[in-house]
């Protein structure tokens, strides 16, 4: 696959959902649909970790814009 080495097509699709939640291109309900998974809680159990850090992110952000 493109010559790099260990991917494959579940590598392929779980760094494009990655990719897609991290940088606010699609939220989770989107990124489950597009990857066909069977139930919102499928999505959320293989991207929780990445959810954490987008909460963390936003609060951080909130925190910036508050204190100007």
């Amino acid at each position: 696959m493109a010559g790099i080495v260990g991917a494959n097509t579940h590598s392929l699709r779980k760094t494009s959902g990655s990719l897609m939640l991290q940088n606010g291109y699609a939220d989770l309900y989107t990124v489950s649909k597009l990857l066909g998974h069977s139930s919102l809680k499928t999505t959320e159990k293989y991207y929780v970790d990445l959810l954490d850090e987008n909460y963390r992110n936003a609060v951080k952000g909130l925190d910036m814009i508050i204190k100007g």
